[in-house]
């Protein structure tokens, strides 16, 4: 394969350059096309500039400049052309009907969430919000915008480009499986308990205490009676469970674990309420890492607000699997700064994380940043693309099965889904807790995506992947882009 990079021009001095150029190389890369930057605008094929630009070249393509002002402006106009929305001000010279890069980064920074209602963790609300009155929460308007480009390209230089595939193998589409452990025991143990009653004498919170010592005992009495199952036993302690039935997908996937509970000294209330040194937690995790399935940071509701927090999360995890590096994390909730979003994920690439999965919602499937397969996120206040690789989340239980539905009204909420991004060709990332897969628990989600992914075991376009191995694919990807650029 050799294929020719394309070279483009952004005059430097435009106040919006750098945001240009990010956005421009997001819809390169989501093409898989290799580009170049040229300071000399009669060496460029593609242009992004306010004016048509005088140039000789049979071989041009000129995009429009429409939007001249901040581009940090929250929530700006939204108009639809053809099915397709776009942001700002409509072109009316060009074949690309709206900014393509100005809306391409207005979605990838998120440009409407500073005006959107937000839940108790700081998470856009989705269902009924202006995500999805704007028509951008069901679709990822990111790969359409992709489609719109490399078809102009093509057009302008009469003759269809080869690209770099965007899945291995030349797969059509993902699916990326992972799973937050948030309950792995159907009771509150006494191991919790006991930290529990520590945090409450140090608050001097005496009556709480009176009436956790009863708790304490209470489970005590459970245990010896019998009534509480061992882990191994627990409906809850789905791990072998979720193995086994993605066996039949051929596939693998990630385990985010949590080292703060609700019981630590900043731990929120909102945090998990299970030790995760416990033996057989540690035991059943090591023994998964060793068959090549991934285990991550589940960083607390708190986590966010000061970097020795996350990196001492990260550490204690680190610990107990005996000192194996992590690579990925995903908060709480999604439990991010609640302005800047971006400020978290910075931390995350500090501590030395290579990936996050946190810019998710948490009461509906979508796409949060208007996309559906990797990409590295932008920082306003530094005007850099951050360098860890953000893996967005588009589909949790809790966004379809928080709300009164039945096990086939959720199985259609998902199949859908899946249905909307393979159109796009992208990756559905999923996110099922551990102990979902109890079917008292939560509406039967865990069994509906059972029998809803089972209706797919048999495309062959599928390119199943841990959110590690997706990251690892995209990272590669991205050097041969590179290569080619050289």
């Amino acid at each position: 394969m050799n294929i020719k990079p394309i070279n483009y021009y952004i005059n430097p001095a435009d106040r919006n350059f750098g945001r240009a150029e990010y956005s421009l190389g997001v819809l390169f890369e989501g093409i898989g096309l290799p580009s170049v930057s040229v300071n000399d605008i009669s060496e460029a094929e593609i242009i992004y500039s306010t004016e048509c630009p005088n140039t000789t070249g049979t071989k041009v393509l000129w995009i429009k400049c429409c939007q001249n002002n901040d581009w940090n402006t929250t929530a700006p106009p939204v108009f639809w052309e053809n099915g397709i929305p776009w942001l700002g001000q409509k072109n009316v010279q060009g074949e690309i009907c709206g900014d393509i890069l100005y809306s391409t980064y207005g979605l990838l920074t998120g440009v409407f969430e500073t005006e959107e209602s937000k839940d108790q963790w700081g998470v856009p609300i989705a269902r009924g919000g202006l995500y999805e009155s704007l028509g951008l929460l069901h679709y990822p308007w990111v790969a359409k915008y992709c489609e719109i480009l490399y078809s102009s390209i093509c057009a302008s230089f009469q003759v269809e480009l080869q690209r770099v595939p965007l899945w291995p193998d030349n797969k059509r589409y993902a699916i990326v499986m992972s799973h937050d452990v948030d309950a792995p025991f159907s009771f509150i143990d006494t191991d919790f308990r006991k930290k529990w009653l520590s945090k409450l004498i140090l608050e001097k919170r005496y009556n709480e205490f009176s009436r956790g010592v009863l708790g304490y005992a209470g489970t005590i009495t459970k245990k010896i009676a019998g009534i509480y199952p061992k882990s191994n036993c627990d409906p809850n302690f789905c791990f072998e469970s979720w193995v086994e039935f993605q066996r039949t997908l051929k596939s693998k996937s990630a385990f985010y674990v949590a080292t703060v509970t609700s019981a630590d000294q900043y731990g929120d209330s909102s945090d998990v309420n299970y030790i995760h040194s416990r033996q057989d937690i540690v035991q059943v995790l090591q023994c998964l890492m060793g068959q090549g399935w991934e285990i991550g940071l589940h960083g607390s509701i708190n986590a966010w607000r000061a970097e020795e927090r996350l990196y001492s999360e990260k550490v204690a995890l680190q610990k107990v699997l005996g000192e194996q590096s992590l690579i990925g994390i995903r908060h709480h909730y999604w439990a991010l700064d609640d302005k800047v979003p971006e400020r978290t994920l910075a931390m995350h690439a500090r501590v030395g994380f290579k990936y996050d999965s946190s810019l998710g919602l948490n009461d509906a499937p979508g796409y949060r940043r208007g996309i559906a397969w990797p990409f590295n996120p932008y920082d306003k206040s530094s005007e850099r693309m951050l360098p860890i690789i953000e893996i967005p989340p588009t589909i949790m239980d809790g966004g379809i099965f928080y709300r009164d539905v039945t096990p086939s009204q959720g199985k259609k909420e998902i199949l859908d889904h899946i249905k909307r991004t393979f159109e796009s060709g992208g990756a559905v990332v999923m996110n099922w807790h551990l102990e979902q897969l109890n079917p008292s628990r939560l509406r039967r989600a865990g069994p509906t995506l059972v029998d809803a992914l089972l209706e797919l075991v048999n495309d062959s376009e599928i390119y199943w992947a841990s959110p590690k191995e997706l990251s690892q694919w995209w990272s590669a990807r991205r050097e041969k882009l590179k290569a080619f650029s050289q």
